[in-house]
């Protein structure tokens, strides 16, 4: 399911993670990277994301939980029907949430932003229907059964499950050295030159971090406002600026790798364990 941002809203999607512990730009940044531009979604793959569960993998665990916690809920082996059928629309649809348009160095892809927007992807998934926020709900989202089937990747998790902030932290931090770098000032300064070319002001710099947007009053029109967003990605995409960024910003994520290899690969573990307990319950139930 897509759900359409209203212009006037909040426009930058920032990062849902802020960086621990990055003073400044590196002094000697690593090559850069490459990461992926998908520009029918207008969203970036970066290296790190190959620790993670994806889209279908999350599904398959999201499918399984709602298994879970039907059983729980009912207190019986037995699954309703209705919520069969859910977890089987689950299984057949990817997570796409966390692919939603990734404004992370500005707003980028204008054709997209043309023909669709801003926007963000939700998927359907989440605890069973009917699950009020009870005491007995609770102890069912607690319980091992349904905690060892939760989902999650880098920008993404569910209540207190910590498996995978180690890397949420690595690509926050990874993100915020190259929005500190040399480039990035460099970028921004061209940006600035090109809006002010299309008639647009620079945005205010983020908390001494370059600016790579237009500058959209929040009283102008939802037309002159999504004008001024076409400008900006318009730009963007001139630039290189998303690419550029992105692929400086797979630089720092490859070398996070290379220094937290161990981690990484106990990240990606205990995702493919998850991964077999979720099948091996869709299996049990006849969804696979």
């Amino acid at each position: 399911m897509r759900i359409k941002y209203g212009i006037s809203a909040v426009l930058v999607m920032l990062p849902l993670f802020t960086a621990c512990g990055v003073a400044g730009a590196d002094p000697d940044p690593p090559p850069p990277g490459a990461a992926v531009l998908d520009w029918e979604n207008a969203s970036i793959d970066f290296p790190l994301e190959r620790f993670e569960m994806s889209p279908f993998e999350m599904s398959a665990v999201w499918a399984a939980r709602n298994i879970a916690i039907a059983r729980c809920f009912s207190g019986s082996d037995e699954v309703p029907e209705a919520e069969l059928s859910r977890s089987a629309k689950m299984l057949t649809t990817p997570d796409m949430s966390m692919d939603a348009a990734d404004w992370a160095f500005g707003w980028w892809d204008a054709n997209f932003i043309e023909n669709n927007g801003v926007w963000s992807t939700f998927g359907d998934f989440g605890s069973a229907p009917g699950m009020s926020a009870t005491a007995d709900s609770q102890i069912c989202l607690d319980s091992s059964a349904v905690a060892d089937l939760t989902p999650g990747c880098i920008f993404f998790t569910v209540g207190n499950d910590m498996a995978f902030d180690k890397l949420s932290e690595l690509h926050s931090n990874s993100a915020q050295s190259a929005r500190l770098s040399s480039l990035a000032k460099s970028l921004s300064r061209q940006m600035d030159e090109c809006l002010a070319e299309s008639g647009y002001e620079m945005n205010e710099d983020d908390d001494g971090r370059p600016s790579f947007t237009a500058k959209v009053p929040e009283n102008w029109s939802e037309e002159e406002q999504l004008r001024a967003i076409v400008a900006s990605a318009t730009c963007n995409d001139e630039l290189g600026i998303t690419q550029q960024m992105a692929n400086l910003t797979a630089g720092y994520e490859e070398q996070a790798i290379a220094e937290h290899e161990a981690e990484l690969l106990a990240i990606r573990a205990e995702a493919e364990r998850r991964l077999g307990l979720a099948h091996e319950l869709l299996r049990e139930v006849g969804l696979e």
